[in-house]
């Protein structure tokens, strides 16, 4: 039985008109609390960073219209629009 990721989504952005970049940012939690080490990662794309261990992470983004994919090994991968 795969178990769904449970996220808070929880996403800040901070539009930086310089660079033209946007942070991304939020925690990752289940049923038991805040998940460290899971992959965030920008669908289609090399941009990804991992949870620290408060389930923690934050994410320089080119395109704010993107897709986030959350994936932790035994749970299936959730997908959450920018």
């Amino acid at each position: 039985m795969k178990v769904a990721l449970i996220l808070l989504p929880m996403l800040f952005f901070s539009f930086l008109s310089i660079a033209q970049s946007h942070n991304v940012s939020g925690t990752v939690q289940d049923e038991n609390g805040s998940m460290p080490g899971v992959t965030v990662a920008v669908q289609g794309s090399t941009q990804g960073t991992i949870t620290d261990t408060d389930g923690f992470y934050s994410l320089e983004v080119e395109d704010p219209q993107g897709t986030l994919v959350f994936s932790f090994i035994g749970m299936e991968n959730q997908l959450i629009e920018i």
